[in-house]
């Protein structure tokens, strides 16, 4: 059966869809690491716009190389939507450079073909929440999210909803309620791609996400909006041994 991939590509608003099977009897088909490589590639050939204060005009870049010099200078994205497709740029370099030498796994001891398959993984791929505005309030919110994840699975945790997918697990990890009405601290982890990182042929299991607050009420700003988004490379080295949070 055909159906689109989504391949979630460091922000909460940036969705590249691509055409590859699901087979149901044995859960969810993984893109090959090739296949994950060229789509990077596709979407870094696509450049793009920042604005240089000292032209006070936008400039194009064409690929990460001259991404990278214009920021160098000084350009950076100037609207919100601007600094979300900066930021995803910027994880799609990023990533390309970490997956530089990658190669395809030949065998897998992840178990990835049911709904409770999020349930092992290290509490530590969560990330500080999106919207922190100052120095301050990112140590404040570091520490809360330190103490959050500290020697724990993500099953560990006392989450306040939870919808599993064969593919993502969208976990709302804890409501608050103010005068302008409820608040949701929302997380999404999305499984992307089976890569073989440190050629043993064993396959690391890459994982992309965000976390962020939400609110139908609330106004939550800028920079909340374009929420915290991480990639995660996790190892599992036998059927038995426990999973691992690389980097």
């Amino acid at each position: 059966m055909a159906v689109l991939k989504r391949l979630f590509l460091g922000s909460i608003t940036s969705f590249l869809f691509l055409p590859f099977a699901l087979a149901w009897s044995d859960g969810y088909q993984h893109i090959s690491i090739k296949e994950y490589k060229e789509a990077l590639l596709v979407l870094e050939k696509r450049g793009g716009n920042l604005y240089c204060p000292d032209k006070n005009s936008e400039t194009a870049f064409a690929d990460c190389r001259s991404f990278e010099i214009l920021r160098e200078q000084g350009c950076y994205g100037y609207s919100t939507a601007a600094m979300r497709s900066e930021s995803r740029y910027s994880d799609n370099c990023l990533e390309l450079n970490k997956l530089r030498n990658t190669q395809t796994p030949k065998k897998s001891y992840f178990v990835l073909d049911n709904k409770t398959w999020w349930q092992d993984l290290p509490a530590t791929i969560i990330p500080i929440s999106g919207g922190v505005y100052s120095d301050e309030s990112w140590k404040t919110s570091q520490r809360k999210r330190d103490t959050l994840v500290k020697d724990k699975r993500l099953k560990d945790l006392r989450l306040h909803k939870v919808s599993t997918y064969l593919d993502r697990v969208e976990i709302v990890i804890a409501t608050k309620k103010l005068e302008c009405g409820k608040v949701e601290d929302y997380l999404e982890i999305d499984t992307i791609v089976l890569a073989d990182f440190n050629h043993d042929e064993i396959a690391e299991l890459i994982l992309k996400g965000h976390r962020v607050d939400r609110s139908d009420t609330c106004p939550l700003g800028a920079a909340n909006s374009l929420g915290a988004t991480f990639m995660a490379v996790l190892a599992k080295e036998g059927k038995t041994r426990q999973i691992k949070h690389l980097f």
